[in-house]
């Protein structure tokens, strides 16, 4: 652990360098020790995260980031999922989000809420991720209590529905499935000017919620959502145009 306490007695100074770079709240630095051979726990992952803001890279994260990244051949999709591991329930895009949506009950006996809005790809990319199967692998056996319903992301299917997107300009009219994560309670402000559709069983106003990565977890859709990531990023895109049905 002697590299650990290296990086974690840098840290302080490399953040003040950062931000003389490129000024505050532009970057947000992520510390990381890359391991190999070091028969590391999950324990080890969260007491370093947790007290020392340390990301413990080790092998068996590495082997799954680098799976994801070679089948999906998404760079920017491996980042998410590497950031839905470690950023988890930081507010890294904000403290709140705000947007307009639809409110109404499903399941047995209506328990359960069920929330739909509309957001651009770009917005979504940011705050979701995947529970792959393979994911479950690299957790310790007292840590498997997780779901884990989705398969790898195809390569084949990612860049023929980007160049789908591309050539079609059209988004994808059903909707995305996610499965809120959040560390934060979501919080429902019903709009009692626009909620006047009585007898449809759902009613309109503004949910809210951290931007955090990972917020959102995907249960169906995740090729239609994260296949946005073979577009290029740039102001106009139809990353930013689009708006997806969540």
């Amino acid at each position: 652990m002697g590299r650990t306490r290296d990086v974690n007695g840098l840290r302080q100074y490399k953040d003040l360098r950062i931000r003389e770079l490129f000024g505050d709240d532009v970057l947000i630095p992520l510390h990381m020790v890359c391991s190999k051979g070091f028969n590391s726990s999950n324990q080890d992952h969260k007491e370093l995260l947790s007290k020392h803001q340390i990301i413990l890279f080790s092998e068996k994260y590495r082997n799954y980031i680098d799976t994801v990244r070679k089948e999906s051949q998404s760079p920017e999709f491996a980042y998410i999922q590497l950031l839905g591991f470690f950023r988890k329930d930081k507010p890294d895009y904000g403290i709140k989000t705000s947007i307009d949506s639809f409110h109404s009950k499903s399941g047995k006996n209506k328990k359960h809420d069920v929330f739909t809005f509309s957001i651009s790809p770009d917005e979504m990319l940011k705050i979701s991720t995947v529970s792959h199967q393979a994911k479950s692998l690299i957790f310790d056996e007292d840590d498997r209590s997780t779901e884990y319903y989705q398969r790898l992301l195809k390569k084949g299917r990612v860049k023929d529905i980007s160049n789908w997107l591309s050539k079609n300009q059209n988004p994808f009219p059903n909707n995305i499935l996610v499965s809120y994560r959040g560390a934060s309670k979501l919080v429902w402000e019903k709009n009692p000017i626009k909620d006047n559709e009585k007898g449809m069983g759902k009613s309109v106003g503004v949910l809210k919620f951290d931007a955090c990565p990972g917020t959102f977890h995907v249960i169906d859709g995740q090729h239609r959502l994260f296949s946005y990531t073979g577009i290029e990023k740039k102001p106009g895109s139809i990353r930013e145009t689009h708006r997806l049905i969540v």
